[in-house]
């Protein structure tokens, strides 16, 4: 059962980062990456590591490896039972760049000054 609702942040721009990356990749890839979207769907807070971390400042990361590398998608969960996907990337080094957590930050507040638990249905 799925009782999460999961949302990409978008821009005013219409950019939508979670899924330019998505785009980006081989099929078994994506589908991948969705099995454990679909898996954090489910299990929402309940999800641990190795599946999942907590970086800072309510920011989650989800981990999976796949054909290009170990890849980190930046969330956070809000209003009730909203996890919303910043972006991801490729890691490339041992921890997660301050700069992918802060952009996943700016995302973030963007996100909680326009929209409420009333109106989070447009994102």
């Amino acid at each position: 059962m799925k009782d999460w609702k999961v949302r990409y942040y978008k821009s005013d721009e219409g950019e939508c980062p979670m899924q330019e990356f998505l785009d980006t990749l081989k099929e078994k890839d994506k589908k991948k990456i969705q099995t454990f979207i679909d898996y954090l769907q489910e299990q929402g807070i309940e999800l641990k590591r190795p599946h999942t971390d907590y970086l800072r400042d309510g920011i989650h990361e989800l981990r999976i490896q796949i054909s290009t590398g170990q890849t980190r998608a930046l969330y956070f969960f809000c209003f009730e039972r909203n996890i919303i996907f910043t972006h991801a990337f490729i890691k490339r080094t041992n921890e997660v760049p301050d700069n992918e957590i802060n952009r996943a930050l700016i995302y973030k507040n963007e996100i909680l000054t326009k929209y409420s638990k009333e109106n989070i249905k447009e994102l």
